[in-house]
């Protein structure tokens, strides 16, 4: 399994979702969603619980923003956690970091992996939660991919991040780097 999470402040607004994926299958397991829940427990509590109970499942938490208290919860305490590789431009090395970072440059990976999912899957395996916050994506006048004013892409993001990891690293290429 693989489980994307969109971490929020659990203030009532955007809500903290996480997404697992069959990485077998490619079908939806199950989705959590929740406005209220704090980053901490999200991570400590929430993440940590789901990605046991679906066989130590790849958790790739998005690092922006609470993403960062999420990942400090799971650090050490989680066998399975998706790390990145960021290429440091002024002295070439390689760094490993924990959680996918959601910049102008991986943006278009997230949305790409859903499109590649629709086309080669169909709409049947999308689940309607996914679907309808997918409904309400729109490129800006700035030429941005988000939702639209007054709706939320927070299963989106979930979903894409996982998606695009799972294509991009296949199943048996999923353990953290030591």
């Amino acid at each position: 399994y693989i489980i994307g999470a969109d971490p929020s402040g659990g203030v009532g607004r955007d809500a903290s979702v996480a997404i697992v994926w069959d990485r077998a299958t490619l079908k939806c397991a199950a989705i959590y969603s929740n406005n209220r829940v704090d980053p901490d427990f999200f991570g400590a509590e929430t993440l940590r619980l789901l990605g046991l109970y679906y066989n130590e499942a790849l958790l790739v938490v998005e690092s922006n923003n609470h993403g960062g208290t999420v990942l400090s919860q799971l650090k050490g305490l989680y066998p399975n956690l998706f790390v990145r590789r960021d290429w440091i431009k002024y002295d070439g090395r390689v760094m490993p970091e924990y959680g996918f970072r959601t910049d102008t440059r991986s943006r278009p990976r997230i949305f790409d992996a859903l499109a590649r999912t629709l086309r080669e899957e169909g709409w049947s395996n999308v689940p309607e939660q996914l679907l309808s916050e997918m409904r309400t994506i729109v490129l800006n006048a700035d030429m941005k991919v988000e939702a639209q004013i007054g709706y939320f892409d927070d299963v989106v993001m979930a979903a894409g991040i996982a998606r695009a990891v799972n294509y991009e690293n296949p199943p048996g290429d999923d353990r953290p780097a030591s």
